[in-house]
Parts: structure tokens; C-alpha cells; sequence
């Protein structure tokens, strides 16, 4: 899982990201493009897409910290958009390793605008 004692400036030497399946009214209601538009923001790598089952797809790369802000967005998105639900996984592997090997992947839970880390 994601480590908030990561050291500072280490983003190089190890990749920390999520990958997310927001669902609710999020799709026709800018959510996607808010969503792109934080990931900017914070200074992260990564994109949403709309999916056909009605969902958003977030994925990023970057800073642990600002992972973390990302994922407390993430029940808000546009103003117009309503979240019911978020899957939300993270994972974080050592530069250069194998990453089925070397990758420690869990899962978050958030339900509706409440977050469970």
C-alpha cells in the first residue's frame, strides 16, 4: 500500500499510484474532465476515462501525499457529478524490480462520499 513515510524526492527511485472505478452520475456531468483537470493540479501523471459500464477510470502516478489529496477528491469530482461509490486500489514498486515480484498492491474502500483508508 501506499507509505505516507516515503522519503521526500523519491518519487524517482519508486513508482506509488492508484487506479480507481468511480461510479454514480459521473459521466455527462464533467466529472472526467475536473478529474484530469486535479490530477494537473497536484502535479501528478495519469488520465480518467469514461468506461462503457457508466463509470469513470482513474488512474495516477506521483507523490504519495498528493496521491492522497487526489483520493480525498475523488468522492467530490464536478459540482454537478453525484458518487455512490469508489473502488480504489494502490500500489507501490521499487524501481527496476519485477513487478509481480516486487509490488505491494491493497485495497481502499470508499462508499459514497465516505473514505475508508
Amino acid at each position: 500500500m501506499m507509505s505516507a513515510s516515503q522519503p521526500a524526492g523519491s518519487e524517482g527511485s519508486n513508482k506509488v499510484g492508484i487506479h480507481a472505478f468511480v461510479s454514480g452520475k459521473v459521466q455527462g456531468v464533467e466529472y472526467r474532465g475536473h478529474c484530469r483537470e486535479k490530477i494537473r493540479e497536484l502535479g501528478l501523471k495519469g488520465a480518467a476515462i469514461n468506461i462503457p459500464n457508466g463509470m469513470v477510470e482513474v488512474k495516477a502516478t506521483g507523490d504519495p501525499q498528493r496521491l492522497k489529496h487526489l483520493c480525498s477528491w475523488l468522492p467530490v469530482g464536478s459540482p454537478v457529478s453525484h458518487v455512490t461509490n469508489i473502488s480504489l486500489t494502490s500500489h507501490y514498486c521499487h524501481k527496476g524490480s519485477d513487478q509481480h515480484a516486487d509490488c505491494h498492491i491493497g485495497k481502499l474502500g470508499v462508499n459514497g462520499k465516505h473514505k475508508v483508508l
